[in-house]
């Protein structure tokens, strides 16, 4: 015989109340207590009816996710923020039910319709391609009243939600921290899209603030992939003197192909050139060098937009923005204590380019020091790397979550 609610109450010594708060929502009930109803929920083979409880309520305890999975593979960025979302909703009582939507909008629409079918109790969603002016499902979504949460640097025309990361506060802190290290002569490295032209408009900033000319600034633009950064290496190597003594580069994928052919030509880092890169994939932490960079908090945007999904305050369109680390390592600052592991400070304290400084001071001495698929120009003539619209932000005001 199948086990009921009222029995599962009655062998754990609870309400049948608690037992329904443990299925819908165990943040309202004592850990103990969830744990000992989850355990005779296991030992009597009893996990609720949650199609009852979804006619009932119009929506499931689940929450989809919209990821363009094979696109970024083999990036952490969106296992990571699955890794936390799907903890932060297990907390909430919540599943998660994950689609890629890899390759063109039509795809992705077909996603969307199977997330709303499956009365999904909201949705993050992760670089949107379609428009509810072009396809039926994204006008759906928003007739629908699901709730929905964006994560994309690119917020441009739907009134959603967005949590992201500040990319023009990170190619700005990226070169002062070169600048901070007495590098004069920078050189950029990039990939294309929104978020990249959003990391150079910083380091423009960066220079600017310094009295350097970004018309100045050789500027390399390639595939974002390591055969890019490879590319991008052999084309400074190939550029006559003056040779750059410090380099940005707007992805940890470019950076580890570019820090290899520095390494195979003899060429000394960060001695002869010292290299920021941004993504901080875990090859970053054991590349020779170990590659300084600015990493996202992509754990932390899985939980923040599965508490703003659970909130039900206010769903005005707003940018909520998650602070970032400049990640110290060897790659700027040479071999020492704490240098391979990384010496971490947020974005958002002052002049975090330097802070770092307080737990390590020596920096070594530095010296003097375009293939196929390589586009070079200069920073200060570079125009619109992506190729999205002009964008407006849903809301001036901002949401800085620390």
């Amino acid at each position: 015989m199948q086990a009921r609610l009222q029995d599962v109450a009655v062998k754990a010594e609870v309400s049948a109340q608690t037992v329904s708060r443990v299925l819908r929502a165990p943040h309202l009930v004592a850990p103990d207590t969830a744990e000992r109803v989850r355990a005779v929920m296991m030992e009597l083979g009893y996990f609720g009816n949650q199609q009852a409880t979804a006619l009932r309520l119009g929506r499931t305890h689940t929450i989809g996710l919209l990821f363009p999975l094979h696109d970024s593979l083999p990036m952490p960025f969106p296992l990571e923020v699955l890794a936390g979302a799907e903890e932060r909703a297990f907390a909430r009582g919540y599943s998660l039910i994950m689609c890629d939507s890899s390759g063109p909008p039509e795809r992705e629409a077909e996603s969307l319709a199977v997330l709303l079918s499956q009365r999904v109790a909201g949705i993050i969603y992760t670089a949107p391609q379609c428009r509810p002016e072009t396809h039926p499902a994204c006008a759906r979504l928003l007739k629908s009243g699901v709730p929905v949460v964006v994560i994309s640097s690119d917020p441009r025309d739907l009134p959603y939600r967005h949590v992201r990361t500040d990319d023009r506060r990170a190619g700005y802190v990226a070169v002062r921290h070169l600048l901070d290290l007495g590098r004069r002569r920078i050189a950029v490295v990039a990939g294309a899209g929104p978020p990249i032209d959003d990391r150079l408009d910083g380091a423009t900033t960066a220079l600017r603030e310094a009295h350097l000319a970004p018309g100045e600034t050789p500027l390399y633009v390639g595939p974002e992939t390591a055969d890019g950064g490879r590319a991008a290496a052999e084309a400074i190597m190939a550029r006559p003197v003056p040779w750059p003594d410090g380099i940005f580069v707007t992805t940890d994928i470019m950076a580890l192909g570019l820090l290899e052919v520095l390494r195979s030509a003899g060429l000394r880092v960060p001695e002869d050139s010292a290299v920021v890169g941004h993504d901080d994939l875990f090859a970053a932490s054991i590349a020779v060098p170990a590659l300084t960079t600015i990493a996202p908090p992509r754990r932390q945007m899985g939980q923040h937009c599965v508490d703003l999904l659970l909130a039900g305050e206010d769903t005005a369109p707003m940018v909520h923005v998650l602070d970032a680390e400049l990640v110290v390592r060897e790659s700027t600052i040479g071999s020492g204590a704490g240098a391979r592991s990384g010496l971490r400070t947020p974005l958002s304290v002052p002049e975090p380019w330097s802070a770092w400084r307080r737990q390590r001071v020596t920096v070594p001495p530095h010296g003097p020091g375009a293939p196929a698929g390589i586009t070079t120009s200069t920073l200060g003539h570079r125009g619109g790397i992506g190729s999205s619209p002009p964008r407006a932000a849903p809301r001036q005001d901002a949401a800085h979550v620390r």
